[in-house]
């Protein structure tokens, strides 16, 4: 009796090989898709930063341009604004006042705005805002420190706004991606 052996099947090696080729072609297409997936999500912190910070300058660059620079304040308690004396050549404080006041402040648990200063917002579990007349100019995916308003020039006056604008928490991103991203801004406005 004739046994016939005529199997076709796949050898050990060939399988062996095969499997590897295809674990490498997965790699790489795991690493194209991970880092595309990194950049995506950068790009749209950075698209959201850069819309908070254009609301906040044109706002108070229409402001300034329909009514003039009044005077600035670094009191956190008064609501008012302290007037100065235009023979100071610099004067830098935390509070812009225009028509409107433009200051930082957070939400409290009723969703109302309290004056925060920038010591305050530099931690970053705070969550702060650019308000004016009491409306946030920014988002909750953004949060502002250090905002400061340098005026100068007693002809014609001159704003110049400092501002550290970064991904808030709210961002339900990897900690590390919010972590490492902010945007640092310095404008300058004049009445004219």
């Amino acid at each position: 009796m004739k046994i016939k052996n005529n199997i076709k099947a796949f050898t050990l090696i060939e399988i062996i090989i095969s499997v590897s080729i295809f674990s490498m072609i997965m790699v790489s297409i795991m690493s194209v898709y991970f880092t595309s997936t990194y950049i995506t999500n950068k790009s749209d912190i950075n698209r959201t930063l850069y819309e908070n910070i254009k609301n906040v300058i044109l706002t108070i660059s229409e402001d300034i341009m329909k009514n003039s620079i009044v005077w600035v304040s670094k009191d956190i308690v008064s609501p008012n604004c302290a007037m100065f004396s235009w023979a100071e050549k610099v004067i830098s404080w935390d509070k812009l006042c225009l028509w409107a006041d433009y200051y930082l402040a957070k939400k409290d648990d009723s969703w109302n705005f309290i004056r925060k200063d920038n010591a305050f917002c530099a931690d970053a579990k705070n969550i702060c805002y650019v308000v004016k007349d009491w409306k946030a100019l920014t988002n909750d995916l953004a949060t502002v420190s250090n905002l400061n308003f340098f005026i100068t020039n007693r002809d014609v006056k001159k704003v110049t706004m400092t501002m550290t604008v970064r991904p808030s928490f709210n961002f339900r991103l990897k900690r590390d991606l919010v972590k490492e991203t902010k945007i640092i801004t310095q404008l300058s406005l004049s009445e004219r």
